[in-house]
């Protein structure tokens, strides 16, 4: 198994975060660091990411959440914020034995649909630019109007930007789709886990 292949199976990082991860020095193979991004992996390897052993996990966990105001999309915070983690341990304690991350990101006051994996190719396939997936907001400005808007990237604060630039003042803004999988009723704060990917 290619390097990169195998800490992306560990739910370390996407294939191509993995291949940063090894330029960087930062995997070693048995004692050894390695930046050979060709090295190949075989069973009894001893792999290590920043001292830490990795394995490829074989069950891959999908989680739908719909993100509540007033937490960050991290898996940890310098500040001390609440995270999505937080929120998901607390519903489904089970998941703590599989390392999920946020695929993509919602700022601390927006809400609503959020993707969790430990799957690294799913998450490439979502979050990165160049898979251009849509996804959907729903905005409350300052008169009360709701605004949809639809992007297909997803920098910081960029739908808030937008709006702003707009002449909106934005007062709530929720995340309802990612591409052709919709938040629908699940209540804020709420957890869905699959055992297999939601069709994107």
């Amino acid at each position: 198994m290619r390097i990169n292949q195998y800490i992306s199976n560990s739910g370390a990082a996407s294939r191509r975060g993995a291949d940063e991860l090894v330029r960087d020095g930062r995997v070693r193979i048995n004692g050894a660091t390695t930046t050979d991004l060709s090295t190949r992996i075989n069973d009894g390897d001893r792999v290590e990411l920043d001292g830490r052993i990795i394995k490829p996990q074989a069950q891959k966990i999908y989680i739908i959440m719909n993100k509540p105001k007033g937490c960050v999309t991290t898996c940890s915070d310098e500040k001390g914020r609440r995270t999505v983690l937080d929120i998901l341990y607390r519903v489904a304690p089970e998941i703590r034995k599989h390392r999920v991350y946020p695929v993509g990101r919602l700022d601390y006051d927006t809400e609503g649909l959020l993707l969790l994996t430990n799957d690294g190719e799913f998450y490439k396939r979502i979050a990165h630019p160049s898979a251009e997936v849509e996804k959907e907001y729903v905005a409350i400005v300052d008169d009360g109007k709701e605004v949809r808007v639809t992007i297909k990237e997803g920098k910081n604060r960029q739908v808030r930007k937008m709006l702003a630039n707009d002449g909106y003042d934005v007062k709530s803004l929720k995340r309802v789709r990612i591409g052709r999988l919709e938040l629908g009723e699940l209540g804020k704060g709420g957890v869905v886990v699959l055992d297999k990917a939601p069709v994107i």
